[in-house]
């Protein structure tokens, strides 16, 4: 597991694109998966700061793009995002099989990298569970996660 310590600009950045990209998606009419309909605002913030938070630790060029949502979100890699350390990862089964998910924990101004998988190792049977939309997702325990040491350079 690593720590990433995000400054306050960083984390007024990350707060600035959760909130540009819930409001492009209720003007888009876009649904929300896996979230409380009360949620929706948090998780988006939360995601954005994951995704600087990987950035960071990778030094590479974040976006925080806005309407993107068919690309990778840092280079090639997928980012999954939780409110606390210890909550699993959440895969839906169109995933991209190939696709490298990274789990982070965000506990400002705290992000915690803890752990990746491929997407087709993570959607085994076992796993698979009703997200609080009742949609169908797998739910990777946070201890079955590869090591974020051991991150394929992709």
């Amino acid at each position: 597991m690593i720590r990433i310590e995000l400054t306050g600009p960083e984390i007024l950045l990350g707060a600035n694109v959760g909130v540009l990209r819930r409001y492009h998606a209720i003007m888009k009419g876009r649904r929300e998966y896996f979230v409380e309909p009360d949620r929706t605002w948090s998780n988006e913030i939360t995601g954005a700061h994951a995704e600087l938070s990987f950035a960071k630790h990778k030094n590479v060029f974040w976006s925080g793009t806005v309407g993107c949502i068919d690309l990778p979100d840092v280079g090639p890699y997928e980012i999954r995002s939780k409110p606390e350390l210890g909550r699993g990862m959440w895969i839906r089964p169109g995933d991209p099989d190939d696709a490298v998910f990274v789990s982070i924990a965000v506990v400002l101004p705290y992000c915690w990298l803890t752990g990746w998988m491929l997407g087709r190792e993570a959607k085994r049977e076992c796993w698979q569970r009703e997200s609080k939309d009742r949609s169908q997702a797998y739910l990777v325990p946070e201890g079955k996660l590869e090591p974020i040491e051991s991150l394929p350079r992709t």
